[in-house]
Order: C-alpha cells, then sequence, then structure tokens
C-alpha cells in the first residue's frame, strides 16, 4: 500500500546522560545524540501521523553522521536505523556527542529500507539511487533530511526537518460542455529513476517509461467545482525531472453515447519539481476539445505557477 506521510509537529526530544569513559573519546561529551524528526508538508489524511509520541518501528528512519576532525571525515554514526525509545529518537546503541567542537553534519532517510541503495564514500556527499515503483500500490513517498551541528550549540538534539524526495501527480475534471466518463489517462516518455545526492538533488536520470491510470471516474454537465479523478491525498509518484520532447498526456473518454475518444496533448518541458505536487485539470468540451490546465504546488497546495495547453 503506497504510504504518503502527513503534516507533524516537531518532536521536541530531550537527552540522555551518561557515565563518560576516558578511553572513548565519543563518549567524553557524556551527553547522548538525540534526533527531532519533522515534515512540515501536507499529505494524505487517511494514514495515521508518524512521528508522534507513541513512534514505532515503521516510523524508524536511518542517520549517517560524519565530522571534520583535523581536516579528516570520522563516521560517528554510520547509517544507523533511529527509532523512539523511552521518550527520545536515539539509535538502538546509543551514540555520544564528542568532545571537540567540529561540526557534524547529518544525513537522514525514510524509509529504513532504502539502506539497500545508500551509498557514501567518505570525503563525498552521501547518494541514494532509487528507482520509482510503476504500480501506485507499491510507491512509498521517500523522504530526506540534512542538517549540521555541532556539540557546542544550546541544543544537543538534531533538528531534522525531512523534504520529500519524489514528485506527486494527481488529477481532477472541470466541467466544460459534455458528460461521461473517464476511463483511463497516459503520460508517455517520462523517467523513472535516477540518484539522489544530498544536498544536491537527482541527477543520472535513466529508465524511460509511459504510465498510465484507470480511474473510470464518471462526469457530469453539473459539476459545480472540479470533479476528483485521481486524488491529492494519494498521488501518482514520479521522478522530479522536466519532462522531454515527445512526452504527451493522453486522455480516454467514453462520452454518454458510448463513443470513445482518444484525446492527446503535448506536455513538453513541464517540470516535476521535488516536493511538490502537480494538478493536472482535465476538461473537454461539447466539441471534444480537450484542454489541460497544469499547476504546480507545494505539498502545503500553494500554487506556484500554471501552464495550458489546448488541442483539438
Amino acid at each position: 500500500m503506497k504510504k504518503i506521510l502527513l503534516l507533524t509537529a516537531m518532536i521536541v526530544a530531550g537527552m540522555m546522560t551518561t557515565s563518560c569513559s576516558s578511553n572513548d573519546e565519543e563518549q567524553q561529551n557524556s551527553k547522548a545524540i538525540a534526533f527531532s524528526p519533522s515534515v512540515g508538508v501536507l499529505s494524505r489524511a487517511d494514514l495515521k501521523s508518524v512521528w508522534v509520541t507513541e513512534g514505532n518501528d515503521a516510523d524508524a528512519f536511518n542517520v549517517l553522521a560524519v565530522s571534520e576532525e583535523a581536516g579528516s571525515p570520522v563516521t560517528l554514526i554510520n547509517n544507523e536505523a533511529v527509532s523512539y525509545q523511552n521518550g527520545l529518537w536515539q539509535t538502538a546503541s546509543k551514540h555520544y556527542w564528542p568532545a571537540y567542537n567540529a561540526e557534524i553534519n547529518f544525513y537522514a532517510y525514510y524509509p529504513t529500507s532504502l539502506s539497500e541503495v545508500f551509498n557514501y564514500n567518505a570525503g563525498n556527499a552521501p547518494t541514494l539511487t532509487y528507482a520509482v515503483p510503476a504500480a501506485a500500490a507499491d510507491q512509498v513517498d521517500i523522504l530526506a533530511a540534512s542538517a549540521a551541528h555541532t556539540p557546542s550549540a544550546s541544543s544537543s538534539v538534531v533538528d531534522l526537518e525531512f523534504n520529500h524526495m519524489l514528485s506527486g501527480l494527481y488529477f481532477t475534471y472541470q466541467s466544460d460542455g459534455v458528460a461521461g466518463t473517464i476511463k483511463s489517462i497516459s503520460i508517455s516518455n517520462h523517467y523513472s529513476a535516477g540518484t539522489y545526492t544530498f544536498g544536491t538533488g537527482w541527477a543520472s536520470l535513466n529508465t524511460q517509461r509511459s504510465l498510465t491510470l484507470t480511474p473510470n471516474v464518471e462526469v457530469s454537465l453539473a459539476e459545480s467545482a472540479n470533479k476528483v479523478v485521481v486524488p491529492v491525498t494519494s498521488p501518482y509518484l514520479v521522478m522530479p525531472q522536466t519532462l522531454t520532447d515527445g512526452s504527451t498526456i493522453t486522455v480516454v473518454f467514453e462520452d454518454a453515447k458510448g463513443i470513445t475518444h482518444n484525446l492527446s496533448a503535448p506536455l513538453t518541458q513541464l517540470a516535476w519539481p521535488a516536493g511538490k505536487l502537480v494538478e493536472y485539470i482535465v476538461s473537454i468540451s461539447s466539441i471534444f476539445e480537450l484542454n489541460i490546465t497544469s499547476s504546480i504546488q507545494a505539498w502545503a497546495a500553494t500554487v506556484a505557477n500554471q501552464v495550458e495547453v489546448n488541442i483539438n
């Protein structure tokens, strides 16, 4: 089942103290590293919030922590799972702030299963190599966060603000003089895989494919507002990109007389930005002219821009 994360408040996580060991530099600070994860976005309302105070294993995320001591990278937390335990978000084996005050870079991702495609080479930013599943039911709302923190900071709890790594598509219908059924919606020639570099974003996109959604939604002449075809609460997830020449959207529409119409429009150079939702508003006139209006929005539903395409 596709999992889309909800708007959540930041979890206020405290610190735990323990006795220090003179033989373990990491423990000389005597303060355990804890995390405060948050997702400041709108998402699927029919799933429970993650990262609530009753966190469970499904809410766990992985963290890599690297510091620079004497010009050389030192790994403090090596791609370990963080879960909610005893009132704190921590790794299973506690890690402690080092005695030195060098800045520590934290890289986090959700879900933990992404560890299979996570790569880190000392001296370089970590990467995730990922392919978006074609079936909506298999898709997961993957998240990433990064933060810098020093042991001398006023709080030793690391705030991790996660962001959506993918783009999400949803579709609505606006009545324009025709009734019938939207049988399917297809978009051709888009990339479905790539490599994500923390702090940089997606690159090396590959594996072109087409997507086809079959909402089979009836629409009438009396729609007073946009009819939901594919809901914003469960968008179809895609690799962020700018569509290439030759990308098209095709709507298969069956009118009230049972006649099927295959209507297509080009989508050249329309961006699918990371962490954004793209709404496609479909309208079909009485002479079967297809009109597609596309609004690019933040996950919090702030409209950024619109692109309109008309085709007979």
